[in-house]
């Protein structure tokens, strides 16, 4: 043992020999990798080939697989399309069709006045000033006209008639009209103002003065007169005349402009060159603040002025409730003239609901609280209800703010010997 030992010292250990690969070896080696690369790359592309040809699994994916989409936040495809966005608003369509729907309300109204009272001549009269006013003309003169075969003695209708046919410059046929009425009421206003004007369209000046000045006797406080008047002074060149009956036109309604400017062409044939252009300052500033016209506003007062008339029909025949409507209606309508609560008021006093009738009067003064009338309107509604204190209350101050009204005196009298 120590002999095998002491041989192999000092000597480095011997590994196993690597056997070498013969070249033919080599290549069978090298020729199986070129094979399985080549397998390789051909089973990826087949593997391509076939999923786009096969197209998406019709396999149902086990449920943890499947991505639920979230509740607010739907896919593209799934989301409904936008509404396309509103077109901006018309104002103009929309005056248009409010002044329409107007329209159709003051023509439902006083038709169904006329099926209500079929016999009432106002009824009749009032379908046809609503049919003038919409321009219906043909309509209009066709409910005048029977109204004038149905009761001759109604010389408005007549009137009314004697307008059109001037405004159609129809002079003659406004001429026989006036007179038909004026044999039904020689001293009917406005007829003889009418007559003298168809008279100077036809150029019969001396035959149209008596009749125009007749009209100033008859109706003093009727501007229009005094201006139809003036204007055949004029044309017979009597300009002293003309100016004296143009100043009684302004003096009464001072803010129509051609009352203005009829008085400075007769002081410019004058020569009152001062006065002249007085009057044309007046047109000029009137026209400058005057405010542009509003077709709404126009259709409603005619629409409040329609439910006011045949709000009178309903209250002459007793329909209490029907006038009440018509009057509340028209108010809503003109919310600015008074005139439709005042007589809304009327209406409850003669029901004998004075309370309501109180109520209507309290809302008038805060609209015109320096109104005198309204003042002793509800005076009287609270001496009917035996509101004494109330009632003096009202008296005094009514008589504060027209003193020399009789009404107001008369009223004050009584209230002051009332019950205290």
């Amino acid at each position: 043992m120590s002999r095998r030992k002491s041989r192999h010292k000092g000597r480095k250990p011997q590994t196993a020999p690597v056997p070498q690969q013969t070249p033919a070896a080599k290549r069978r080696w090298r020729l199986a990798l070129a094979a399985s690369i080549c397998l390789a790359a051909a089973a990826s592309i087949l593997g391509f080939i076939g999923l786009k040809s096969r197209g998406p699994s019709t396999e149902t994916p086990p449920e943890s697989a499947v991505r639920q989409p979230l509740p607010y936040a739907a896919s593209e495809k799934e989301q409904a399309p936008r509404p396309a966005p509103a077109p901006p608003p018309d104002p103009a369509a929309d005056t248009k069709a409010k002044i329409e729907a107007l329209k159709q309300e003051s023509l439902a109204v006083a038709n169904r006045l006329r099926e209500d009272y079929p016999d009432n001549m106002d009824a009749l009269g009032l379908l046809g000033k609503v049919q003038y006013y919409y321009g219906n003309t043909a309509q209009a003169m066709d409910c005048w006209e029977q109204c004038v075969r149905r009761d001759p003695s109604r010389d408005d209708f007549y009137d009314a008639l004697a307008t059109i046919a001037l405004r159609r410059a129809e002079h003659e046929k406004a001429a026989q009209w006036c007179r038909k009425g004026l044999a039904q009421n020689p001293a009917a206003p406005h007829l003889h103002g009418r007559l003298g004007e168809a008279l100077t369209g036809l150029g019969r000046l001396e035959e149209a003065l008596p009749e125009l000045e007749r009209e100033t006797r008859l109706s003093p406080m009727y501007a229009e007169g005094h201006f139809l008047l003036g204007q055949a002074y004029s044309l017979l060149h009597e300009y002293q005349k003309a100016k004296t009956c143009h100043e009684a036109a302004v003096k009464l309604e001072a803010k129509q402009c051609k009352y203005h400017f009829a008085l400075a062409s007769a002081c410019t044939k004058l020569g009152l060159g001062a006065e002249a252009r007085q009057h044309s300052e007046c047109i000029r500033l009137m026209r400058d603040s005057a405010p542009s016209y509003d077709d709404l506003l126009d259709a409603r007062q005619a629409a409040a002025a329609t439910c006011g008339d045949a709000a009178a029909v309903y209250r002459s025949q007793r329909n209490i409730s029907k006038a009440e409507e018509l009057l509340r209606r028209a108010a809503a309508l003109d919310s600015k003239k008074t005139d439709y609560r005042t007589r809304l008021a009327l209406v409850f006093t003669e029901a004998g609901r004075q309370a309501e009738a109180a109520e209507v009067c309290k809302e008038l003064i805060e609209l015109e609280p320096n109104s005198a009338a309204h003042h002793l309107n509800l005076g009287v509604v609270y001496a009917r209800m035996k509101q004494f204190d109330a009632a003096r209350k009202l008296a005094r101050r009514a008589l504060e703010l027209a003193p020399d009204n009789p009404q107001c005196k008369r009223f004050h009298e009584q209230m002051e010997r009332a019950p205290r």
